[in-house]
């Protein structure tokens, strides 16, 4: 019978946290009921409760009606090292993706192991064989992989133009920008940044997503004039062939909080992204959009069990929307990142 709404908040919060959902809408809605007699309840914290109780119902809501769902790791790729940010050639014959490793410094022998060594993100392939399986995966040789971290691929259509993501360090901090390379028919030419207009000196510009025609560059930044945290852009290319300056991909996609990983399907309408800003089930969770669709005002949760507590960062959906192929360190309790794939 105790009456201070206080009370009942936080009783809601400690709830929450430990994800006691039903309990928590109780006494949320407790709280809201008392604070309607107590003028010393501030209006932000009644929005704050109302914020927790949308958020546990969706929870719920969410989880009583999964989705079907069975990943298994794509064999051979997926090893004692973290593998994540796929990218999947159109017809199937490529995957692109980063290995995250520990590589030499330099070539002297020493007693122990871990000696000269450091870690990084290595952009790495691996190619379909002829028994319908791919193998492991190795680092993509000169010109790539000669910089700090590299990787977050697209590739357009025809398999012939990539661009990618080339990581440096600078004085403070880790400067990422976008690069293009072409295939020549028996290798891949020298790398090139896209410009001042894509990458900005002192932001964060990282995993592009060509479209199907070839016209419009998708990248995530942390530039100025967003919505706040990492926002996604794009970029339409010239008659010159460069690119020009970006558009935000605008409030159906981006929120305050961050949005990572755009994917144009084939279709060049179906648009899939992660977000910690839109509702979700914790830590980025992926989400869905149609670019054609005016009528769509926010995206659609993939739901439960694809989204879970953890990150789920980066999606691939092939041609004929058979398969889907993502990275994840939060399924069946394993703690590496590794790609799946799921019908």
């Amino acid at each position: 019978e105790y009456s201070n709404p206080i009370l009942f908040y936080y009783l809601g919060l400690i709830d929450y946290t430990y994800e006691r959902f039903d309990s928590c809408l109780k006494n949320f809605n407790t709280f809201k009921k008392l604070a309607q007699d107590d003028p010393n309840i501030t209006d932000s914290l009644i929005f704050e409760a109302e914020n927790y109780i949308e958020w546990s119902e969706f929870i719920t809501e969410t989880k009583s009606n999964p989705v079907d769902f069975k990943p298994s790791k794509i064999n051979n790729i997926c090893t004692s090292e973290d593998e994540y940010l796929p990218f999947i050639s159109l017809d199937k014959e490529k995957i692109f993706f980063t290995r995250r490793q520990y590589v030499k410094t330099n070539s002297e022998s020493t007693f122990y192991e871990k000696a000269n060594v450091e870690m990084k993100e290595i952009f790495s392939l691996a190619t379909l064989q002829t028994n319908g399986m791919y193998d492991k995966g190795f680092p993509l040789p000169e010109p790539f992989n000669d910089s700090y971290n590299e990787g977050g691929a697209t590739l357009t259509a025809d398999n012939r133009d990539l661009y990618y993501t080339v990581c440096q360090p600078k004085e403070d901090y880790l400067n990422c920008d976008i690069y293009h390379s072409q295939w020549l028919g028996e290798y891949w030419s020298d790398i090139k940044n896209l410009g001042n207009n894509v990458n900005n000196l002192g932001t964060w510009e990282s995993q592009p997503c060509i479209s199907p025609d070839g016209k419009t560059l998708y990248f995530v930044s942390n530039r100025a004039g967003g919505y706040g945290g990492l926002d996604i852009w794009y970029s339409k290319k010239q008659k010159d062939l460069s690119w020009s300056k970006p558009i935000n991909a605008g409030a159906k996609i981006n929120t305050p909080l961050n949005e990572k990983a755009p994917f144009v399907h084939p279709d060049g309408v179906s648009f899939y992204f992660c977000s910690t800003g839109w509702r979700g089930l914790g830590g980025y969770d992926l989400f869905y959009l149609r670019l054609d669709d005016n009528k769509m005002k926010r995206p659609v949760n993939l739901g439960y069990p694809i989204n879970t507590e953890g990150d789920e960062i980066g999606v691939y959906v092939t041609l004929g929307n058979e398969m889907a192929y993502f990275a994840s360190n939060n399924i069946e309790g394993n703690s590496n990142w590794d790609i799946y794939e799921f019908e």
